[in-house]
């Protein structure tokens, strides 16, 4: 009928999937925040715009242009494949008039878009990457249009703002929904994005303010990271549980996120509750005490100011308790790196760290034990890291870091490299 085109509108837009539940095809989205670039429609149908009959010349003629449109060269409204058989594209369109065009000059290609890409909650300069709920949400909402049996003949292209970190969010959640959902390998899933000139996408930088960055992650980066936390065992698509970690993750619940089955980060408690911004407190050692025995932690570790609260409030409740202080945005000594190491070695249960925010050093020391164990780079332990806590790791623990990639071990005593200045 009017505004279909196969018996579905030719453009769809949606904002997330309210459930948790992936399974071996991607559940649909249910209760979709339907969205156009920020102006919801009357209904949370999805939008159409009229199709036009197009004669079998026109088509041919539309197909041409479509496969022009296929190149290495990067601008605003071409179309770019992603996957072998042409299903999967994107392309980027500079304001709501663009994509109306774009629509009305390829009526047979179906174009879809969402807000996931623009989730990403900054603390500082930092625009992502989006974090593991908005992974999960945003393959869920792809596939959901990719296994339609109404679409399966169809070339389905989702569409984004033409705006540097926008495009460069859509590109981390495209690619790990083709790793994820599709079996690609990292190197792979970065392919199309890797080919075009000049780059539409921006280097990931930490959460400060300092101009120009002095570290940065590329999409690259993400997907190796998200890559071998698969490998490892850490992450399942088809099974995580999306409930679960946006409660925890949320500041009025805790703020705590499981890095790896033997790591958990969060925010520092303080000694009695207080209000950081309007509505916000942080949280007493005592609220975490059932949270962290449900989640089999063993121990506690304190990387910031003793004076903060008063460890016996663990201690009382069966948790050891380790205190391991060290600079804010600074690298741990060699001896604060081997104690770390040795307490892991110790508990056989989870371990809990945190320091101020629970982002810098507790994501750095974290990432060492990664390196060391699991064997992910520097930079693939960074993004992971930042994927499943945003804002890890910090100014000069990231080049900290690199430098360890080629780190000599003596049992848990690293060799730190002493011409970069540490000791």
């Amino acid at each position: 009928g009017p505004g279909d085109v196969g018996g579905l509108p030719c453009l769809a837009v949606a904002g997330s999937d309210s459930t948790g539940n992936l399974g071996s095809a991607v559940s649909a989205m249910s209760g979709a925040d339907t969205m156009l670039r920020g102006h919801a429609p009357d209904n949370l149908e999805s939008v159409a715009l009229a199709a036009t009959t197009w004669t079998t010349q026109e088509e041919e003629q539309e197909q041409e242009e479509v496969e022009d449109d296929f190149v290495t060269e990067y601008r605003s409204g071409a179309i770019y494949q992603l996957m072998e058989g042409r299903r999967l594209c994107f392309t980027c369109h500079v304001d709501d008039q663009h994509t109306i065009e774009e629509i009305q000059k390829y009526p047979k290609l179906f174009f879809f878009s969402s807000d996931l890409q623009e989730r990403y909650q900054n603390f500082c300069a930092d625009f992502g990457p989006v974090n593991l709920a908005i992974v999960r949400r945003f393959c869920s909402y792809v596939h959901e249009k990719y296994s339609d049996p109404r679409l399966r003949s169809r070339t389905i292209v989702y569409y984004t703002d033409d705006d540097p970190a926008t495009r460069t969010n859509t590109a981390f959640l495209l690619g790990a929904y083709m790793m994820l959902c599709h079996r690609m390998t990292a190197l792979d899933a970065y392919r199309p994005f890797r080919c075009l000139h000049p780059s539409p996408l921006l280097g990931y930088r930490d959460a400060t303010f300092v101009d120009p960055p002095t570290f940065t992650l590329d999409v690259l980066d993400c997907f190796l990271g998200l890559e071998k936390a698969v490998q490892v065992g850490w992450f399942d698509v088809t099974c995580f549980s999306l409930d679960e970690y946006e409660h925890w993750d949320h500041p009025l619940n805790g703020d705590v996120h499981r890095l790896s089955p033997k790591f958990i980060g969060f925010k520092g408690p303080s000694e009695e509750k207080t209000e950081i911004t309007p509505g916000f407190y942080t949280f007493t050692p005592g609220e975490y005490v059932q949270v962290f025995k449900d989640m089999n932690v063993t121990a506690i570790v304190r990387l910031n100011e003793p004076e903060t609260y008063d460890k016996t409030h663990f201690e009382k409740a069966g948790f050891n308790f380790y205190d391991l202080e060290f600079e804010d945005c600074t690298a741990p000594s060699a001896h604060v790196v081997r104690q770390f190491l040795d307490i892991c070695d110790k508990e056989r249960g989870v371990v809990a760290v945190h320091c101020k925010a629970g982002l810098g050093r507790t994501g750095t020391l974290i990432a060492l034990h990664m390196m060391k164990h699991q064997g992910f780079s520097a930079r693939e332990a960074i993004a992971w890291l930042r994927i499943c806590r945003p804002g890890s790791v910090i100014g000069p623990q990231q080049q900290f870091l690199e430098d360890c990639n080629e780190i000599v071990w003596d049992g848990n005593m690293p060799e730190l490299p002493m011409e970069q200045g540490y000791s």
